[in-house]
């Protein structure tokens, strides 16, 4: 998601894909987690964020969300709200 990394806007995204991924029956596997890219001299316009959660790997190919495969050791897949 664009703009500033506050909790407020992660709040919101993060509910906003968990809600999208128990809608589509995706078993979710622990809690939501907050990446940021970008410097803190980065204009907030063109900054660039994602909420994640850890999700179970078998995704019905319709659902329509993107399955990221992780490290051998990791998760099973990841959800990603870009």
């Amino acid at each position: 998601y664009p703009g500033r990394s506050t909790d407020k806007n992660y709040q919101t995204r993060a509910a906003h894909l968990k809600r999208h991924l128990q809608e589509a029956g995706v078993t979710i596997l622990g809690p939501s987690i907050k990446a940021t890219y970008n410097g803190p001299l980065t204009p907030f316009f063109m900054r660039r964020n994602e909420a994640i959660y850890p999700i179970d790997g078998n995704l019905d190919k319709t659902s329509g969300l993107r399955s990221q495969r992780s490290a051998p050791n990791a998760c099973e897949g990841e959800a990603t709200l870009y």
